[in-house]
């Protein structure tokens, strides 16, 4: 064999013997590009009820729409309580829904439930674009999770708004 063949053998076999391609990695289940802001939301609105624990938890609930509506129950051991509700802009709530869009596994399915006993009880309610409600039940005692994340944020962003500026339904003349 000469030289150059020789050399054509071993490229050709070394290349036939290399590992195969990797698969693409499976899309997320939204399918959808979280930052472009022209796309609608795979969830559209996000519920969090504040059920209490054993001692004086706050109990409340929290819900937030991708159009930026807002609705607060403040039932005990709040600053307010009562009923509160008042629309925002969509702007004051992109940032909460592209969060969630990064974060499927949040919304996949119902289920869950309390991890301990002396610690605060959440019910999560995730409104979907295809008109499905997903039910998430959890408890804030072990901090830093990704339900706990989305609770400290649907409450900054509930804070900001509704305890904030923006004017409430009903009152604008």
């Amino acid at each position: 064999m000469s030289p150059p063949r020789l050399s054509v053998v071993l490229v050709s076999a070394l290349i036939g013997c290399g590992r195969p391609a990797a698969p693409p990695d499976p899309p997320i289940l939204t399918q959808q590009k979280c930052d472009d802001p022209a796309l609608p939301f795979f969830v559209e609105s996000v519920e969090i009820e504040h059920v209490g624990c054993p001692g004086p938890c706050p109990a409340y609930r929290v819900r937030v729409t991708s159009q930026g509506d807002f609705e607060y129950e403040g039932k005990k051991f709040v600053r307010e309580t009562g009923y509160r509700s008042a629309r925002g802009y969509p702007s004051d709530v992109i940032p909460l829904f592209a969060w969630l869009c990064e974060h499927p596994t949040l919304y996949a399915k119902s289920g869950g439930a309390p991890n301990g006993v002396d610690t605060e009880e959440l019910t999560y309610r995730f409104g979907l674009r295809d008109g499905r409600t997903v039910v998430v039940q959890s408890d804030i005692g072990f901090q830093h999770d990704d339900l706990w994340v989305l609770s400290s944020l649907v409450d900054g962003v509930v804070g900001r708004v509704l305890m904030g500026t923006r004017e409430e339904k009903g009152t604008a003349e």
